[in-house]
């Protein structure tokens, strides 16, 4: 089995694609995994890059040089399986595998309707999903765009909810702050929205906010939240993060279903987040956090003042969302209903 990844950077799609390939390879299948290009950081996940920084290749449009690289480790290879995690990975596996006969898996991660908003590039993704045997989808929101909007006959897709290492659940309940400690972990672009956290916390009283993750945002966001923020950046490690937060908040545009929510909730921490792709597949509304309507900064603000006005309930909330992980969310889980959608699986 091969998993291709789009980039070596540790974020949700990746990550994701790393510990799929472990926990196949721990359960007894070969897998190899290789990323498209080597992304622009030092924390990176264990996949070989087809393209090094160095080289200045791009993975915009249809590169022939990382075509033929793929192809070759897939010759190499021989592979019975190939699944292409998200990104630019359809677009690249799908002429690397012509002629060869191999089953692909291609796992959508987001919104596609979000990604392919052009009508040519509308129009070329319902092409090249016509290629893989199966489609997983990371939530029921991506699912239903996957039919609606580009054709995919419902039985070619299986929702595969993602799952999350067990060893963050171990983590300790909040201590008690003088501040209501909040935490943003995401990549510093676009569609991340990472200055909507820094403005909803500056509405927020005696908040504070830390953003951990890299990107093309990273400056920018720090010259806008100097003085009322710390900017991390990107880290190989989140978990002491969450150890320090009381709630997770997410001010994404778009998701398919955002691991560090999943992660959030297995460290027993509350999240806060704006309705987008399968958030609200995870989080319960008032029971584990809170899920407003997309670009409300307004009612997330008055989220986060109730999280800080009551930190046992707060407390309570993270409890109750590291339960639905324990019984749902798991790594292991998310595995199991993967090795479940392979066409012999």
């Amino acid at each position: 089995m091969l998993v291709v990844v789009t980039g070596t950077q540790r974020r949700g799609a990746e990550v994701f694609g790393e510990n799929v390939a472990k926990s196949l390879g721990e359960r007894g299948w070969d897998v190899s995994i290789v990323a498209l290009e080597q992304s622009a950081t030092d924390v990176s996940i264990a996949a070989e890059p087809l393209v090094r920084r160095s080289e200045g290749i791009s993975l915009r449009g249809l590169n022939p040089t990382v075509v033929r690289r793929l192809r070759s480790i897939v010759r190499t290879h021989s592979p019975s399986v190939v699944i292409a995690g998200g990104g630019a990975t359809l677009k690249y596996t799908v002429p690397a595998l012509v002629g060869t006969g191999t089953t692909l898996v291609y796992s959508s991660i987001g919104e596609p309707a979000y990604w392919a908003r052009g009508r040519v590039s509308r129009t070329a993704l319902r092409i090249l999903l016509r290629r893989p045997d199966v489609v997983t989808a990371v939530s029921h929101a991506t699912a239903r765009q996957l039919t609606e909007v580009f054709g995919v006959p419902p039985d070619r897709i299986a929702v595969v909810h993602p799952g999350v290492p067990a060893d963050l659940t171990d983590l300790e309940p909040p201590g008690e702050h003088d501040e209501t400690r909040v935490l943003f972990v995401g990549s510093l672009s676009t569609e991340k929205d990472p200055l909507a956290a820094v403005r909803v916390c500056a509405s927020v009283p005696n908040t504070a906010l830390r953003l951990v993750g890299g990107g093309p945002m990273l400056e920018e966001v720090r010259r806008t939240a100097s003085g009322s923020a710390e900017v991390v950046g990107p880290v190989d490690d989140v978990t002491p993060y969450f150890d320090w937060c009381d709630v997770l908040l997410l001010t994404s545009r778009t998701e398919g279903m955002p691991g560090v929510v999943l992660e959030a909730m297995a460290a027993g921490r509350p999240v806060v987040a704006f309705d987008v792709g399968g958030v609200a597949e995870a989080v319960v509304d008032g029971e584990t956090g809170f899920v407003v309507d997309k670009g409300d900064e307004a009612a997330m603000a008055e989220a986060l003042t109730r999280l800080g006005a009551d930190p046992a309930e707060a407390a309570a909330m993270g409890e109750r969302g590291r339960a639905v992980v324990l019984s749902t969310f798991l790594l292991e889980h998310a595995v199991d209903r993967f090795i479940d959608a392979l066409p012999d699986g």
